[in-house]
């Protein structure tokens, strides 16, 4: 394998950061070049729009085809405007999309017609067997009752996900469910989200619900959670995916989520 330089780059229009990130760019693209003139791809896979940027611009006056595949919902904001009308304007570029609504964000009023394709997440299936009846061995480790009712979130601990939102909902349940407990599993991934997680203890401490809110941090066996749980809640207010609905389905926990981005592509209400 051929490691290629990190890219420091997120969207911003500080004078500053924007100047720092350019650099960064010119840089990845200078030593991508290199690279790939010495591999002489027939096709590069970009698996995002930063790497699908470098890619783009790295192979600039050759007949290289660049695949960006796009996991996020742009914002409405000039850099990422840019960012689309790169994409357009080469016509060496295709795109390929998490979901629909992520492709619809994506293009906004940009005719990129065949050159988007929507390709659903997928999932090993054989990872995420389904729950069987006994002991939760998630409940054990949290040290709750086995007849409690276990409510989970897990991914990224980060405003997006609504998490300050879904404690709020716990709290005004607190004292009608006894028996029910929150786990949120998870890290913080981008330092400035570090400030979102101290938000969210402090409310736990101030609404007094700690003895039944559980913050576990990342935890490695994904498929124990979310058999152990009774029901695992997404309640981001933007979600391109949501990849761990389909892994809580594959495991038998039933599943509710918020109706945003591409969430309703896999989950339909009240069904099974």
């Amino acid at each position: 394998s051929i490691s290629a330089p990190s890219l420091r780059a997120r969207i911003t229009l500080h004078p500053l950061r924007l100047l720092q990130y350019a650099r960064s760019i010119v840089r990845s693209v200078s030593q991508v070049r290199k690279i790939l003139l010495h591999l002489e791809p027939d096709l590069i896979h970009a698996n995002s729009p930063r790497a699908g940027i470098v890619a783009t611009l790295a192979t600039a006056g050759t007949s290289r085809r660049v695949v960006w595949h796009v996991h996020d919902i742009l914002p409405r904001h000039p850099v990422s405007l840019a960012v689309r009308m790169l994409g357009y304007v080469s016509r060496r570029t295709r795109m390929i999309a998490v979901s629909d609504a992520t492709a619809r964000a994506f293009c906004g009023r940009l005719r990129f017609g065949d050159r988007m394709r929507t390709i659903h997440n997928g999932v090993d299936l054989s990872r995420f067997p389904s729950k069987e009846p006994g002991a939760s061995q998630f409940k054990k480790q949290l040290g709750i009752p086995q007849e409690s009712f276990l409510v989970c979130a897990v991914g990224q601990i980060c405003a997006r996900k609504g998490l300050k939102e879904l404690l709020h909902a716990f709290r005004q349940s607190y004292a009608a469910a006894p028996g029910m407990h929150l786990a949120i599993v998870g890290k913080v991934v981008f330092s400035h989200e570090e400030a979102y997680r101290e938000q969210l203890m402090k409310y736990v401490a101030d609404a007094k619900i700690g003895d039944r809110v559980h913050f576990t941090g990342e935890m490695r066996d994904a498929s124990a959670v979310l058999r152990g749980a009774d029901l695992l809640v997404l309640n981001s207010l933007e979600e391109p995916f949501g990849l761990v609905l389909v892994e809580a389905m594959s495991s038998g926990t039933p599943a509710l989520a918020a109706r945003v981005g591409g969430i309703p592509e896999i989950v339909t209400d009240a069904m099974n």
